[in-house]
């Protein structure tokens, strides 16, 4: 391409930059320019014509405008007087001083301006012409005030790009329904939202509506509208009202529960799988039990138990120093067994075997040891050497195989410890020479119950030998309990396969230790204190035979007997017959002593038949002295004789006349296979105050109202075979006369 074209070309691509405005004026002073490519240099950061070559590309030169202000043409300053410019042959012509002259396309210069048709491969300004290839542009090149090659690196260098909200997304320059603006109840497929048809919902063409299905129990479904339909526990349905009955005490049935008017209510039986919440508990009548199916655990938000100050907490079966324990508001305890670090006490009494400080244990033995040793633990065994009974010297103090106890007491590490070691005796051996007047005996500690005493068992100490199971011993204490409040008593203790298993069988004295009560004083016999223990307890708080039966006796003959399955029982016959006998009786008594009254027992037998009677005696005065005893019987009876199968017969008499007398008055039932028949007997029955009709009292004269004829009597009527037509004319006849008032004595009335 010549000068002049590469001229063209550079005013073209000038102006397809048609945001690069600049209007460019003549200028004297030379400016400082840099050559960019052909023909074109950059001034001021603006794209220029210069007469340039390509050699010079990156220099920078002192230029000059030497053009037109509005066609400014810039050359190096170097030459006066001319301006070399580059032809459209490819050479460089000179311009005369005096200026260009208007020349032709195709000459050396050329004026005015190119038409599109003469530059097609140019753009065009106002957008017109397409590109139809790739435009390279220098870097640092702006287009808008944006410079290409950072917009293509960062398409938001120019303007922030696309971003989308909830329910779009953005793919690339693309813009679209994300599957997430699918809600409940929606779906979403390919750009398109649809209705999800759930349970109970029907969606059609251009509807949602609901589904027969979703009358579910206790609905109906009818044109879309659901109604209730149900009358289950509690339920009723009206018609526009659902009615729900409700109880405060549905006892065994099953109910819809409510308070009732105080808040209260009343069930059988409540499980709460989580839990119960209230400020107090209390019980309708008896005591309140806690029976849970694992442990009863107690985590109070305070960390503290309260017991109020009466309160006392034992265990069932409790006997004091015997079996279970006690602990009192006040800070008593008896326990068994206890262990501690560390025991700190005001006061330390240590309880031994035999008469000290207050307490005595008589068991079937007990010797004193004669040499120290060492307890060894359960199932260990040591040969201990004992002194004879002052009494008996060489004889066994013991007996093979039973048991014998010591007591320690242990002051090791700071702490006191007083304890039980249990086991038992085998292979004496009489001592002799300088052992004489001692024994050994080969003593086996208790595997399964040892005891908690440990160390050494000095000599002195000492020995009680509890023999065999079954056996026990004689116990007197006034010490028991915290100031001794469970004593004095003396009592009889049993022990069962170990001694430490013990049973208090007999006490006397205070049996505080017994039954918890204070200032309870008697005498006790049993195997226990619980409910199914059988006792006896005679004391200034009861008389109780639990679960005992009690029985009187005259001599070898049995009164009285109260059971506790079958109550009370009177026995033993008045009268020494194999048929019949009185059973003991029950009498009322007076202040005074006199007997008014008397409940008896009859039981009669006659062959195959046999009566029991209860009979109940009033008197006026002392029984068996009084002039008028009145007797009342209710007699139950069987009679095979006869056919008579049940009797109950209810009588009223005089005691004083026979059993043969009619002087009585009685009711009898009797039932004899199909028959059933009732029986009265009595000189009057009446019924409210009136007298019953009976083949017994028919007839004239009886006064009964069903004897009479208007009142009257049969006497006041004559018989209708008095009355023929001759009797009626001898009355007449017999009437007849002055003043009869008969017709037959008048003529005329006159």
């Amino acid at each position: 391409m010549d000068a002049i074209d590469a001229v063209a070309t550079r005013v073209a691509v000038n102006r397809a930059k048609s945001r690069l405005t600049s209007k460019f004026a003549g200028a004297v002073s030379p400016v400082s320019g840099t050559v960019i490519g052909e023909g074109l240099a950059l001034v001021n950061g603006q794209l220029v014509n210069a007469a340039v070559s390509e050699s010079q590309i990156g220099e920078t030169l002192s230029l000059q405008n030497a053009g037109r202000a509005a066609a400014a043409v810039y050359v190096p300053t170097a030459g006066a007087g001319g301006v070399a410019a580059a032809s459209s042959g490819g050479g460089v012509v000179s311009v005369p001083a005096g200026g260009l002259i208007p020349h032709d396309l195709g000459g050396d210069f050329h004026i005015g301006q190119l038409r599109s048709d003469q530059a097609e491969w140019a753009l065009m300004v106002d957008g017109s012409r397409m590109l139809m290839g790739d435009l390279a542009v220098y870097a640092g090149v702006m287009i808008d005030g944006v410079d290409l090659d950072v917009h293509a690196a960062d398409p938001a260098a120019h303007h922030d790009p696309v971003t989308v909200g909830y329910g779009l997304e953005r793919l690339g320059q693309q813009v679209s329904l994300s599957p997430s603006v699918a809600g409940g109840g929606l779906t979403y497929n390919a750009g398109v939202l649809s209705v999800g048809a759930g349970h109970g919902i029907q969606v059609n063409g251009d509807d949602v509506q609901l589904a027969p299905s979703a009358a579910g129990a206790g609905l109906a479904y009818d044109a879309g509208v659901l109604s209730v339909n149900v009358t289950g526990l509690g339920m009723g349905v009206a018609n526009d009202a659902v009615t729900l009955t409700s109880s405060s005490d549905p006892g065994a049935a099953a109910a819809v529960l409510a308070s009732d008017s105080a808040g209260w209510l009343n069930l059988q039986g409540l499980n709460a799988a989580v839990g119960l919440r209230s400020p107090y508990v209390s019980t309708f009548s008896g005591d309140l039990s806690l029976t849970p199916a694992a442990d009863l655990v107690l985590s109070p938000a305070s960390d503290l138990v309260h017991f109020p100050s009466d309160v006392v907490f034992r265990s069932e079966g409790y006997q004091s120093q015997v079996a279970g324990l006690e602990i009192t508001a006040a800070g008593s305890g008896d326990f068994r067994y206890v262990f501690a670090n560390e025991l700190h006490a005001k006061s330390f009494i240590a309880d031994l075997e035999q008469a000290l400080a207050g307490g005595q244990i008589v068991s079937k033995s007990v010797a004193v040891v004669a040499e120290s040793f060492t307890l060894p633990a359960g199932g260990g065994a040591v040969t201990v050497r004992f002194k004879d009974l002052p009494s008996a010297p060489n004889m066994a103090v013991f007996q093979s195989g039973d048991w014998v106890a010591f007591r320690s007491f242990s002051r090791s590490a700071g702490s006191l410890t007083v304890g039980w070691a249990w086991g038992q005796v085998t292979n004496y051996a009489d001592g002799t020479g300088g052992n004489e007047g001692t024994q050994t005996w080969t003593w086996t500690r208790n595997v399964g119950t040892p005891g908690a005493a440990t160390g050494t068992i000095a000599a002195e100490a000492l020995a009680l030998d509890f023999g065999v199971s079954g056996n026990g011993y004689y116990e007197v204490n006034s010490v028991d309990g915290q100031y001794a409040q469970n004593s004095p008593y003396w009592r009889i203790v049993t022990w069962a396969n170990h001694p430490a298993s013990q049973t208090v069988r007999v006490q006397g004295g205070n049996l505080r230790g017994l039954f918890g009560q204070a200032n309870e004083y008697g005498f006790y016999a049993g195997d226990g204190t619980t409910t199914s223990s059988k006792y006896l307890r005679l004391s200034t708080a009861t008389n109780e035979f639990r679960n005992l039966d009690a029985e009187w006796y005259s001599g070898g003959e049995r009164y009285l007997r109260l059971s506790a399955d079958n109550g009370i029982s009177l026995y033993h016959p008045d009268y020494d017959t194999s048929d019949y006998y009185s059973l003991r009786s029950v009498g009322f008594r007076t202040a005074v002593g006199y007997e008014f009254a008397r409940v008896k027992g009859n039981y009669y037998t006659s062959g195959a038949d046999s009566y029991f009677t209860l009979a109940l005696h009033a008197m006026d005065g002392n029984y068996g002295n009084s002039p008028n005893h009145y007797k009342v019987w209710i007699q139950a009876a069987t009679e095979k004789t006869g056919g008579k199968q049940a009797i109950v017969l209810l009588r009223a008499k005089d005691d004083a006349t026979s059993e043969a007398s009619t002087d009585k008055a009685e009711i009898k039932l009797t039932y004899s296979g199909s028959t059933r028949t009732i029986e009265m007997v009595g000189s009057a029955l009446t019924f409210n105050g009136s007298t019953v009709w009976h083949a017994g009292n028919d007839g004239h004269g009886t006064l009964l109202d069903a004897d009479k004829l208007d009142g009257q009597e049969g006497s006041y009527y004559l018989a209708a075979s008095s009355y023929t037509a001759a009797d009626v004319l001898a009355k007449i006849k017999t009437v007849d006369g002055p003043s009869s008032g008969l017709d037959a004595d008048t003529i005329d009335t006159i």
